[in-house]
């Protein structure tokens, strides 16, 4: 509603709603009666339309105007549908109609961008309409919403009153009736309803054992209801992904762990805290710049600019951190995390805590002298899998294609299989290279939306078998030892994961990304080339040890779905955030 009050004082005079146009003088006499209506919902609520009276005068005139206005502005048909769905929530005896009402306002908001199919291109100004329309379908689909919501709160308080009589599955864990009183009630409701998912987390997670393990309480857990009010202290704060250089956010890494994780944690709420969780898609001196126009209270800057500005709570700067963000918003005010994803360096000054991609990287970040003389934290928090469709590769008797996915041509290995392959012609085994740059091209390589996210999967698929080695790390180090040490130890074991996700057999290389993944399993590993060629000899040829690396692989992966990973990264800024607060 915001940008549509925006978009009209801006460009009203100059650019007016052509949908609005099509409405004639009775129109708004419907539309002031709507105002009339939402304006007496704002005073008195649900009761405003209690009355048999009031309820019929209004269906009344929505039933009249969607019969005799077919030639309006299509928003206003949709707006009268709205009003005959809004009466039927709080009148749920009402028989209204046969026919999807929902579907129907649906249908008749999108009508308009086929009625006025002609304006394509720049022409094109559906949602410039849809929002600055005279017709308030936003009104009223927030009052619907209040509906829901109240109706919601109603049915989940009987259930969890249920759910509390019953002792919860741990005998650690005494679970007390939640207070309504709390400021974050419904947040602790949501914890509560998917308890078992949190003690997952808490007792099972893999990535507990090593680093710190995030524990929201502190040394001791009391009850869960006590575990619940301690993430709940997260609900509303805004978390803000950034990367510290002008192209960073263009990077397929800020496409893993900046938007795609930030979506992952508004989606939490689902289960635990709602979270302003937000990804700046530009350069970090772009954010300062509007940070400062907008927070030192600059001639022409109004209240309200000053209100939707970016004020994060929490900062988690992506493979750079962003300089100027750390003096605008200090430590111990604001808590800033670092996420070095492949760079594999010394953690920046003024950082509270680093997410660190292996086990053995969570560990030496932990222990080394820098962090422990500046109280750094060091989590192990791996990146997700982005398998979103649960896509699955093909299960045959017999390979016809195996390969890799990746920008990196690892030389030395891939034509050792070629050659493999060539003295086993018998196999009929075709080996492929998909190659991210040259199919992104447009994108230079780069994975940045989540259509290219869903075809990387896709292509993950197309393959029967892949073999994975780390190559094209840290290329800007001289040294092959000091390389080999630093990547073998820290680099990310996501393409495993990916391929693990969609059931893609995998020759594994013992390196600590991979290794991290398998732990536990016996899940096969290789060291040399040799190794690798003879491991992959009989993946090609014996379709039972297919099919059991695929059931495996997709049981390893299921620790690093985007939902398990963003309930981890929860418990860790609650974990720190409960620190800073006291």
């Amino acid at each position: 509603r915001r940008i549509g009050a925006s978009l009209r004082m801006a460009f009203e005079a100059v650019l007016p709603n052509e949908c609005d146009l099509l409405d004639l003088p009775s129109a708004v006499a419907f539309q002031a009666r709507l105002l009339a209506m939402l304006q007496q919902w704002s005073v008195h609520g649900e009761d405003s339309l209690r009355s048999s009276e009031d309820v019929s005068e209004l269906l009344g005139d929505a039933k009249g105007y969607v019969d005799r206005h077919f030639h309006g502005c299509p928003f206003g048909q949709s707006t009268a549908i709205l009003v005959m769905v809004q009466v039927g929530m709080i009148n749920q005896n009402l028989v209204l109609s046969d026919r999807n009402l929902d579907w129907m306002a649906l249908d008749s908001l999108k009508a308009w961008d086929a009625l006025a199919a002609d304006r394509v291109g720049r022409q094109r100004r559906f949602f410039y309409d849809l929002l600055t329309t005279d017709w308030p379908w936003l009104q009223i689909l927030q009052a619907m919403g209040d509906i829901t919501i109240r109706q919601a709160e109603s049915e989940e308080g009987q259930r969890l009153s249920r759910m509390l009589a019953s002792p919860f599955q741990s005998s650690s864990l005494v679970s007390s009736p939640v207070s309504k009183s709390t400021r974050s009630s419904s947040c602790v409701e949501r914890v509560l309803r998917n308890h078992e998912s949190w003690t997952w987390q808490r007792y099972s997670s893999p990535f507990n054992g090593a680093g710190e393990v995030p524990t929201p309480l502190g040394i001791t857990d009391r009850s869960l209801e006590d575990f619940a009010t301690s993430l709940c202290q997260l609900e509303g704060i805004e978390v803000m992904f950034i990367s510290g250089t002008s192209s960073g956010y263009k990077w397929g890494s800020f496409t893993v762990r900046g938007r795609q994780a930030a979506r992952g944690l508004r989606q939490s709420r689902a289960r635990g805290p709602a979270i302003r969780a937000r990804a700046f898609n530009n350069d970090c001196e772009v954010w300062c710049t509007e940070y400062r126009r907008n927070h030192e209270h600059e001639e022409g800057v109004s209240q309200e600019e000053e209100l939707n500005w970016s004020n994060p709570r929490i900062v988690i700067h992506i493979k750079y951190p962003c300089k100027c963000a750390m003096e605008l918003l200090p430590t111990g005010q604001t808590l800033h995390l670092y996420d070095p994803v492949d760079q594999f360096a010394l953690v920046p000054d003024n950082i509270d805590a680093v997410l660190a991609q292996t086990s053995t990287a969570a560990i030496d970040y932990g222990n080394h002298p820098s962090s422990r003389t500046r109280g750094v934290r060091s989590f192990w928090h791996p990146l997700h899998h982005s398998n979103f469709k649960n896509l699955r590769a093909p299960a045959r008797d017999t390979v016809e294609v195996m390969g890799v996915h990746t920008t990196h041509n690892d030389t030395e290995l891939y034509s050792a299989i070629k050659r493999m392959l060539e003295e086993n012609a018998d196999l009929e085994v075709r080996f492929e290279h998909a190659d991210p740059a040259a199919r992104f091209y447009h994108t230079a390589g780069n994975v940045i939306t989540p259509l290219q996210t869903n075809q990387v999967m896709e292509q993950l698929a197309d393959l029967e078998v892949t073999v994975l080695r780390s190559a094209g790390c840290m290329q800007h180090l001289n040294c092959n030892v000091t390389r080999k040490w630093f990547c073998d130890r820290y680099k990310t074991g996501q393409r495993l994961v990916n391929a693990f996700s969609v059931g893609l057999p995998a020759v594994v290389f013992a390196e600590q990304g991979f290794l991290d993944v398998v732990h536990g399993s016996d899940y096969p590993v290789v060291s040399t080339i040799e190794e690798a060629l003879s491991l992959l000899k009989e993946v090609l040829t014996d379709a039972s040890l297919r099919a059991r690396l695929m059931h495996l692989g997709i049981h390893l992966a299921e620790p690093y779905s985007l939902e398990r990973m963003s309930d981890r990264l929860v418990l860790i800024l609650a974990h720190l955030f409960r620190e800073i607060r006291n």
